[in-house]
């Protein structure tokens, strides 16, 4: 037997093999960095979606706090300027929350400011119905007018389409606290007892307006606030 061809092609195995011994370490190291490489990606990619959901999660909580504000505000009835900057600094642009910017100053009567504002209106409004000789003379002109005024009206929610059974029902809903209601025997009224309250419905309609305005406002931002421990 040759041993010296043994010997040499053994000699030349073991270089084979520390040759891929050699490539197999490489691969696993190029292995182990991209894996430190990708780890360190992951670390970061936590980290900014962190960031990202915190400040969502702050922006909502900022939402949600102007918008119980500035319900808050309009529903005490007085002026809300303040209150509707601070949430139109924070909320999505909306044609309706700009809307109430006219109101603001002065702000928006409460229901039971309405309510206790209608007895004048009222007398009005009964008065519509009253027609006066235009022949008679100042006397009967002022009798007319005071009679009016001390005559007892119907009151409570009474059946009839009349103008007083009417206006006893705007009372009755306005003393309840449910102005669509109002509004909706407001608009059952004759042309001539609509003429002089006016001023009255749209009171009404504006106080309405803002009340909707306001609790979808807070509605969507409480929403928003659910929504991500919900998604969790």
């Amino acid at each position: 037997v040759d041993t010296g061809a043994i010997d040499a092609r053994i000699a030349s195995l073991e270089t084979q093999l520390t040759a891929s011994q050699q490539k197999v370490d490489q691969a696993a190291d190029a292995l182990e960095g991209e894996a430190q490489t990708s780890a360190a990606l992951q670390t970061r990619l936590d980290a900014l979606e962190t960031k990202v959901q915190d400040n969502a999660g702050q922006s909502t909580m900022a939402l949600a706090i102007a918008a119980t504000g500035l319900k808050s505000a309009i529903d005490r009835g007085g002026p809300f300027a303040a209150e509707l900057d601070t949430y139109l600094a924070v909320a999505p642009a909306s044609a309706d929350a700009e809307g109430l910017r006219t109101a603001a100053s002065a702000g928006v009567p409460t229901v039971s400011m309405l309510a206790s504002q209608f007895a004048d209106v009222a007398t009005k409004i009964i008065a519509t119905t009253r027609t006066v000789d235009p022949n008679a003379g100042i006397v009967d002109r002022l009798w007319a007018s005071a009679s009016v005024l001390v005559e007892s009206r119907p009151v409570g929610l009474v059946e009839g389409e009349g103008v007083a059974a009417i206006t006893a029902r705007i009372e009755a809903h306005l003393n309840g606290g449910d102005l669509p209601a109002a509004i909706a025997e407001w608009d059952k009224l004759p042309e001539s007892a609509k003429a002089v309250s006016t001023d009255f419905a749209n009171a009404m309609r504006t106080r309405q307006k803002a009340g909707e305005i306001v609790s979808k406002a807070l509605s969507n931002a409480l929403t928003g606030m659910k929504t991500p421990a919900a998604a969790q």
